[in-house]
């Protein structure tokens, strides 16, 4: 027998040695194990294909409200009976696997002797957050402090080395960038279809005659949730994406179905009778006349279109009187005065670190007026509320310092460049991909969560690693 029969053969018997001892391990382990091969192969196979495994993050990252809880698969953990408590959103168990595959991708790179790159962008300023964050710590009473940690390990921690760290070593050329634009546009018209279908099934509520956008279940898979408003969350985000390949397009069938889609999109989000769409909406075509004064004449601009007043002014002001007449606005009105009220209450007990960091429900839950006139429990109904009643003066400051350095340079590189080439087009999204998101949470509870970080993720990417500062052709 020659050298290579033999290897082969070598190679054969150690091939079949390892399926028998897997097989031995699944009769004597169950299925629990087998579980855990295929998640540890998935993890191997994602690692050699890490821009696949951040489009399917991207893509799951407005579907918060699609939650994956182990008690539905107690089969699998039946031997296991801690681990039925775990639940959380799809995109999280993803990312933690995703995470998993690029420390297993640069491990290997190590052992192959190539070099490994790993960037920290923007970490400097997001660690003064984080200290804030731990800082607040001190101020939640004795023995109460995991609540704290653990709220740092599941959302602040994970929110940059999931969204921001992971994006801007995986994104590293402008294919993939434009692939994960893509991705979240398409989820943003997914959206909007299941808010089109929803008339039809007459899922939505009808307020005052005019349905209303709603998402729904398809069996047993809850993507968005069943408020409006997280249809008008993920179509928010993904309008400006639509707007920035509709510019680039150069075919004119390209620039009409992308103009299409936005049109499309921008009807359902506002059929959603969301008060934060309208007000993300509104606010960003404010932000977008203001960047691009230089270069539009406003006042010819309404001269030629004042005639949409008389279409538009009507439908406004019969949703105006809709915002302020109808009970179910009224009630959600009342809802974040009282949460905006408790807000400034717990501010003021902490002023400068802020009550503890993952305390708001908690300190929610002994106040009997809450209970009395609302009853169920919900986190603070905006971004500024969270952050101030939690981490206090210090807690917001660096907040804003994070964002509005990224938003700051993403601006500067716009002025430079305007919208004469990629690097100004591309650092306009960047301002939109980080403001629109912003705006929206300042009126609701998805502040951390994927929903909100991988579009600024993404603007981070923009800046930090594609576009840097230089000439180009327009």
């Amino acid at each position: 027998m020659n050298s290579d029969n033999h290897k082969k053969l070598l190679n054969l018997v150690f091939k079949l040695l390892i399926f028998v001892l897997l097989a031995i391990f699944v009769v004597w382990q169950g299925v629990f194990f087998l579980l855990l091969l295929l998640l540890l192969f998935l993890v191997i196979f994602t690692s050699y294909h890490l821009d696949w495994g951040w489009y399917v993050l991207v893509f799951l990252s407005p579907m918060i409200n699609w939650v994956i809880s182990f008690e539905d698969y107690w089969y699998f953990f039946q031997d296991y009976p801690t681990l039925l408590n775990i639940n959380a959103p799809a995109v999280d168990f993803w990312l933690v696997l995703l995470l998993s595959s690029f420390i297993f991708c640069l491990v290997r790179k190590w052992f192959q002797g190539k070099k490994v790159d790993i960037k920290f962008p923007v970490f400097g300023l997001y660690l003064l957050f984080l200290l804030s964050a731990i800082l607040s710590i001190f101020s939640i009473p004795s023995g109460a402090e995991s609540i704290g940690l653990k709220y740092i390990l599941r959302f602040i921690l994970l929110i940059y080395f999931g969204f921001i760290f992971l994006g801007s070593n995986i994104v590293k050329d402008k294919k993939i960038l434009d692939r994960s634009l893509i991705t979240l546009a398409s989820v943003g018209v997914l959206a909007s279809v299941m808010g089109l279908v929803s008339f039809f099934l007459g899922v939505g509520v009808e307020v005052y005659g005019i349905p209303r956008s709603t998402p729904f279940a398809i069996g047993g898979w809850i993507p968005f949730g069943f408020q409006h408003i997280f249809l008008a969350e993920t179509i928010t985000t993904a309008l400006p994406i639509m707007l920035l390949f509709w510019y680039r397009a150069h075919d004119k069938k390209i620039k009409n179905i992308w103009a299409g889609l936005a049109l499309f999109s921008l009807f359902i989000g506002l059929m959603t009778l969301s008060r934060a769409a309208w007000v993300t909406i509104a606010f960003s075509s404010i932000l977008f006349i203001f960047l691009i004064r230089d270069k539009i004449n406003l006042s010819e601009i309404i001269k030629k279109y004042v005639w949409l007043s008389a279409v538009v002014l009507p439908i406004f002001f019969y949703l105006l009187y809709f915002m302020s007449s109808s009970w179910l606005v009224t009630s959600s009105t009342n809802t974040r005065w009282y949460l905006t009220e408790i807000a400034l209450y717990l501010f003021s007990t902490h002023p400068i670190v802020g009550n503890g960091i993952g305390t708001f429900l908690h300190e929610l839950n002994d106040i009997e007026f809450f209970w009395y006139e609302i009853g169920d429990l919900t986190d603070a109904h905006g971004i500024l509320q969270k952050i101030i009643s939690e981490q206090g003066l210090l807690g917001l400051i660096t907040f804003g310092l994070f964002i509005g350095y990224i938003v700051y340079k993403l601006y500067k590189k716009f002025k430079i460049n305007s919208l004469s080439n990629e690097t100004g087009v591309y650092s306009l999204l960047g301002i939109f991909l980080i403001t629109v998101p912003l705006t929206f949470q300042l009126f609701s509870t998805q502040y951390y969560t994927a929903k909100m970080w991988v579009p600024i993720g993404l603007a981070v990417v923009i800046y930090l690693f594609l576009y840097r500062l230089k000439k180009e052709k327009p």
